[in-house]
């Protein structure tokens, strides 16, 4: 089958790790100009943003180093990272099982089954992964308070922009447990927040080493 990039095709697809299957209202994407990544995204479910592209522009992991993302939607980042940087390992971990399951599908289609893996799990509690165990870790949390703007009616979009299923200080928190010493957390979020972000990483001990702002 030929990849229809608009997104009305439903099917099979082959990528560099085999045969991968295309849902009802799922589409297939381009992600970045080059053409060497494609993921599996459903309008009504999930799309990324720039957001993407921006925090994995930032993260810059070194060779060999083991990296987590927290919350990672249908695997953008975890793409960008395992496909175009030296990192030995990229987790994600989504606690929305419908995201994970169209991740899976994009790393296998990309061929990053070795270098890169999507977890179902709640950052909140999951206490499966040792703590201390990664290099790095990102996050592109959601940007609006649980009661402020005006909230998708489409679950999966709310999930990803307002707080429903975790808090600012709940991600600073994972991202402290699972750090490394002298590891690194690389975060997107918006320049309206920062007053609110430095004390929640004051209050984890993790110290703002270098901003980078967006226009």
């Amino acid at each position: 089958m030929t990849p229809d990039f608009k997104g009305r095709a439903c099917g099979t697809v082959n990528g560099r790790g085999g045969e991968v299957l295309l849902l009802p209202g799922e589409r297939l994407d381009l992600l970045g100009r080059d053409g060497l990544l494609r993921i599996i995204q459903h309008p009504r479910l999930f799309r990324f943003s720039i957001d993407a592209y921006l925090l994995a522009a930032c993260a810059r992991p070194r060779p060999g180093e083991c990296v987590l993302e927290l919350g990672s939607g249908n695997g953008a980042v975890l793409l960008l990272l395992a496909g175009r940087t030296e990192a030995a390992r990229v987790v994600g971990l989504e606690i929305q099982p419908v995201l994970v399951e169209m991740a899976r599908r994009s790393i296998l289609l990309n061929g990053l089954a070795g270098r890169a893996e999507a977890r179902l799990g709640d950052f909140r509690r999951d206490d499966a992964m040792p703590p201390n165990s990664f290099d790095l870790v990102v996050a592109n949390p959601p940007h609006i308070p649980a009661h402020g703007g005006t909230r998708s009616r489409l679950g999966g979009l709310a999930m990803a922009r307002h707080e429903l299923a975790c808090t600012l200080g709940e991600v600073t928190r994972a991202a402290a447990r699972w750090l490394k010493k002298k590891g690194r957390l690389v975060m997107v979020h918006r320049a309206l927040s920062l007053a609110e972000i430095l004390p929640e990483l004051e209050r984890v001990h993790l110290i703002p080493k270098r901003l980078t702002m967006v226009h």
